[in-house]
């Protein structure tokens, strides 16, 4: 074989290796980019959680009617642009179980009704009798959200320390 088919063959080659190299390092979101993401839009959403749940309590304090479908549905779509950003394999299961856990606290919420109080006639059987039954649904969604809430944390606790290895 003659030199210059063996210099061509090995610039193919390197070239060839080199390729590959590059794919291999373009192949996958790195963990610290997909932390930066995660953490960055979690904040925002645990922000507009907080906000629009006291927005919410204020509401129904002053007998509003209070749609928590669309109160949340902002939050839910930052939930779902996250997980499609993150793409990483150690850091996207975390921010599963964090949406998850987010949409189904938004969910338990959008199913309530509460009645606008400033018309309860505690002297009213009818009225005591919903009062009770709101006192009832009450303690489940608190058992609900308390169950929705350890879930968040735990995710936050996991994605730290993900992000922190």
């Amino acid at each position: 074989m003659d030199t210059q088919k063996i210099g061509r063959a090995s610039g193919l080659i390197a070239a060839t290796g080199l390729a590959i190299a590059l794919v291999g390092c373009a192949g996958g979101q790195s963990t610290a980019d997909a932390c930066k993401i995660a953490n960055d839009n979690f904040a925002e959403v645990q922000q507009e959680v907080q906000d629009n749940s006291q927005a919410a309590v204020d509401g129904m304090m002053n007998g509003e009617d209070v749609d928590f479908d669309s109160l949340f549905a902002p939050v839910n779509d930052a939930l779902a642009k996250t997980q499609e950003e993150v793409t990483n394999d150690e850091v996207k299961p975390v921010v599963d179980n964090f949406a998850t856990s987010i949409q189904g606290l938004t969910e338990e919420l959008s199913g309530l009704d509460i009645p606008n109080m400033a018309d309860f006639d505690p002297t009213d059987p009818e009225a005591m009798a919903q009062a009770e039954e709101m006192q009832a649904q009450a303690a489940e969604l608190q058992t609900a959200m308390q169950t929705h809430t350890e879930n968040i944390q735990s995710a936050t606790t996991e994605l730290n320390e993900v992000c922190s290895a």
